[in-house]
């Protein structure tokens, strides 16, 4: 819900982004049209003035005309007033005063109260000047000189004061165009210098909202691909426990042994089995189930370094994917879990777990069926971890047939953990063991039938510690000399034990599983070949758990001290190829170097 909220909210800002687009355009717009308007408004200011100030001086030029006429008439030529001529001047008296009328008539409608004011009080004058005109006209005709002289000097009178009149408003009109024509010439240069900047402004604010528009649209487009790979991730998780489902499961392995296969990086795969769901199901009920599957898939979470490593692919089946680690990286994974789980629960492991490494050129499916081989196998033998071995695809066992076998391993897998439980400070050490024991042999090349008999004999090499006094075995601090010749009968307990099942190549490997290469080992000081192979992979194995396991007392120390350690005493204490494959079984690379090669 949280990406759809935000991304309703960037549609939002989103719109508002556009709206300031749109507002920015509309400014420019507006800016465009006042300037349009100002500039238009302030030209027809200025074509009216000078229309209006050409009427005043068309109509003053026309009554300088008509004054000018009317001398001629008044004075004549000697007096001599024809009737002829008179008419004549008559005729075009009257079509200048036509023309004064209509420029008066102009002055009206250009001009503003004042301007009618006036052409209304001049064609008032102009008709009374018409009627004495007139007067004169006719007293010529009559020969009255005297009238014609008299009523001359009432026009020229009259006359002048008109013209003065009509100067002054001219020139104050031509004053008003000359500063209405700075006005236009200021206001277009003030629309000039205010049109960079505003666009300059309208540019920039434009490219403003425009990358917010565009960042945001990116912020979307990022959200809605973000959703839709959450939604994607989604379809690859178990919604009860939130795991990766089994789609991404197929998709990952295969992805995983690409690019291992690629960088010759190494890669285990881990199937757990969570024991008994069905019948807390039943028993019950499925809250109950799923209560303790999803204690199991915080364990695996708790025990990986990435949740994206931890699957559920069926009702009670989990997978780890682990990419560049070995086998032995598997088992640890594996009993991380199952120490997890057991803090989780309050209650004794109940997973089940099967350990697969891939060989170079696997198909994720050859992988699958080793891991689940490998599952089946420790669920069959009562075992908390097994790595998949070859013998246990072929059968091969110790010849006591499949039911014996089966019996035999589960009597074995009951004894380790009896004697697991009373050393409280070796917890899973047994199986630990006999799973080195059995990679060991198989790098070293042995075949099927001794990697299962050694498995067995590496399970049950400390079952002779069930003789030896709690005291001793729970002592966190060093042994007294005493104490550790009871320490040492512990091997000799455990060959009677396990001589007395019928095992009895398998008791002598427990026998001399103490025994040193260069001879001072225990019981018999046997030393270099005498000493049987299974009991010198044993011995190696034995102390590199003890070095590298947790103990209440102390922790375990690294990997590569402890086989540094192994490497400084072999030849003396350990058989050097011993060592060498064990080195091998845990290098970061995947398998395949000769033993030969690491042991020099």
């Amino acid at each position: 819900m949280v990406p759809l909220v935000v991304q309703n909210r960037t549609q939002l800002a989103a719109r508002i982004a556009t709206i300031g687009l749109g507002a920015v355009l509309v400014f420019l717009a507006g800016f465009s049209l006042w300037s349009a308007i100002t500039s238009e408004h302030a030209a027809a200011q200025l074509r009216n003035s000078k229309q209006l100030t050409t009427a005043y001086d068309q109509a003053r030029f026309a009554m300088d005309d008509e004054r000018l006429l009317e001398h001629e008439y008044m004075i004549g030529h000697n007096g001599d007033y024809t009737l002829a001529r008179s008419a004549a001047i008559h005729r075009r008296f009257d079509a200048i005063a036509s023309q004064v009328d209509r420029r008066l008539a102009e002055i009206a409608r250009y001009g503003g109260p004042q301007d009618r004011r006036l052409a209304r009080q001049l064609a008032a004058q102009q008709r009374a000047y018409h009627r004495r005109t007139d007067a004169v006209f006719n007293s010529a005709h009559m020969g009255n000189n005297a009238m014609a002289y008299v009523n001359g000097e009432a026009a020229d009178k009259n006359f002048t004061r008109l013209r003065d009149e009509m100067s002054r408003v001219t020139d104050a009109h031509n004053a008003a165009a000359l500063r209405q024509l700075n006005d236009l010439q200021d206001t277009e240069g003030s629309i000039r210098a205010a049109t960079l900047p505003v666009i300059g402004l309208a540019m920039v604010l434009f490219g403003v909202f425009a990358l917010i528009v565009r960042g945001y649209r990116r912020r979307e487009a990022a959200l809605t691909q973000a959703e839709l790979a959450r939604l994607e991730r989604q379809a690859m998780i178990d919604n009860l426990t939130e795991l990766r489902n089994n789609r991404a499961f197929e998709e990952d392995l295969a992805g995983n042994l690409a690019r291992g296969a690629r960088s010759q990086k190494p890669l285990t795969l881990v199937f757990l089995d969570l024991d008994g769901l069905k019948h807390t199901n039943d028993s019950q009920g499925h809250q109950a189930g799923d209560v303790r599957l999803k204690g199991l898939a915080h364990a695996m979470r708790e025990a990986v370094r990435t949740a994206d490593s931890a699957y559920r692919v069926a009702g009670d089946e989990f997978a780890l994917i682990l990419p560049e680690t070995r086998a032995m990286g598997g088992l640890e994974t594996a009993q991380r879990v199952q120490n997890a789980l057991r803090r989780v629960t309050g209650g004794p492991a109940t997973v089940t777990a099967g350990v697969a490494e891939a060989e170079p050129g696997i198909d994720p499916g050859e992988l699958i069926r080793k891991a689940d081989r490998a599952l089946i196998e420790a669920k069959r033998d009562r075992r908390g971890v097994l790595i998949y071995s070859p013998e246990m695809d072929d059968g091969e066992g110790d010849g006591a047939g499949d039911f014996g076998r089966v019996a035999l391993a589960t009597v074995a897998s009951a004894l380790a953990r009896a004697v697991d439980a009373k050393d409280s400070l070796t917890r899973s050490h047994s199986e630990t063991v006999a799973e080195i024991c059995a990679l060991v042999a198989t790098e070293l090349g042995l075949s099927h039938n001794r990697i299962a008999q050694l498995r067995l004999a590496g399970l049950l090499h400390d079952v002779g510690k069930i003789g030896i006094p709690d005291a001793i075995l729970a002592k966190s601090g060093p042994l007294t000399d005493q104490e550790f010749e009871v320490m040492k009968t512990h091997s000799i307990v455990g060959h009677g034990i396990v001589d007395a099942t019928g095992l009895s190549e398998q008791a002598n490997w427990i026998l001399h599983h103490h025994e040193r290469i260069d001879g001072g080992g225990y019981p018999d000081g046997l030393a270099g070949e005498e000493i049987p192979l299974e009991s010198r992979i044993m011995l190696v194995a034995d102390a590199y758990e003890a070095m590298t396991g947790d103990r209440p007392y102390r922790q375990g120390c690294p990997q590569d001290e402890a086989l540094a350690e192994l490497a400084r005493h072999a030849g003396t204490q350990f058989d050097a190829y011993c060592v060498a494959a064990l080195h091998s079984i845990l290098a970061s690379r995947t398998p395949g170097l000769p033993v030969s090669a690491i042991a020099g």
